[in-house]
């Protein structure tokens, strides 16, 4: 009896390690570990995270999350030390396009240069040029979208029929629209938005079309458009939040639109 005991425990134990080192993830260090940003990614799996030194890197091909929940971080945090460039070279700089959800995590970069400039309407690769997200929810997290261009719509950051968190992010400089959200019925992308900057965006601040963004703590300032624009029965909750500057408004009517947010000006 006490054999089988003892080797009861023993087994529980080894599956307790089994388990425990399932969970816990490695970190891919970059470009220590792996070379290039994607190359991470694609070593991971999911837990793990792929963290990446200070300094400018060139990206000359989309960085794809391949649906695995999986944290893409800077090493300091400060997104002004770590700067992703598409240098006018890529649609997107960086995209969830494999159904991630709030485990896939982008966190501390600078992302610039991505160019959607594509004639083609249909496939997506005219709209967000930083960041394009289709069917997915990632957790974004101090990140700046600056100098990023679309053709159509989301040169920041582009949501089709997702429901991304974005917190403490800053969209700047960037041509057409901060942030872009669209859905296609009966999907909509209901994004929630906290704590981010709006500012000096050709376009509006934040374009919603089909959409139920939450909208909280956020600052909209001197975009060339809107500070909102809202179409096609948008449904924004606006909690908190400060229009300024020039053509600033909280939403513009268009296309039947029918929501009733809450807004304040602070």
């Amino acid at each position: 009896m006490w054999f089988r005991d003892h080797y009861y425990w023993v087994w529980v134990f080894l599956t307790g390690l089994l388990f425990c080192g399932s969970v816990r993830g490695v970190v891919i260090n970059i470009p220590a570990d792996q070379p290039t940003i994607q190359a991470g990614i694609d070593s991971a799996i999911d837990g793990d995270e792929v963290v990446v030194a200070p300094g400018t890197y060139l990206i000359t091909a989309t960085i794809d999350f391949l649906g695995k929940a999986i944290t893409l971080r800077s090493v300091s945090g400060d997104p002004n030390d770590t700067i992703l460039d598409g240098q006018g070279s890529v649609f997107h700089v960086v995209q969830c396009v494999n159904g991630e959800d709030s485990n896939t995590v982008l966190s501390g970069f600078t992302i610039t240069g991505g160019n959607a400039n594509s004639t083609d309407h249909t496939d997506y690769t005219s709209n967000g040029g930083g960041m394009f997200n289709r069917d997915s929810g990632p957790t974004i997290t101090h990140c700046i979208f600056r100098g990023n261009f679309a053709a159509d719509f989301g040169g920041g950051i582009s949501n089709q029929n997702s429901h991304p968190v974005i917190r403490d992010c800053d969209f700047s400089n960037n041509t057409s629209d901060g942030m872009y959200n669209a859905g296609n019925f009966p999907i909509s992308s209901s994004p929630f938005v906290s704590n981010c900057t709006f500012k000096n965006n050709t376009g509006a601040g934040m374009y919603n079309v089909s959409s139920s963004p939450v909208i909280q703590d956020c600052q909209f300032n001197d975009n060339i458009s809107r500070g909102i624009h809202n179409a096609n029965s948008s449904k924004p909750k606006i909690l908190n939040c400060d229009f300024s500057g020039k053509r600033q408004s909280f939403f513009t009517t268009h296309l039947h639109v029918s929501f009733t947010p809450t807004k304040s000006l602070s």
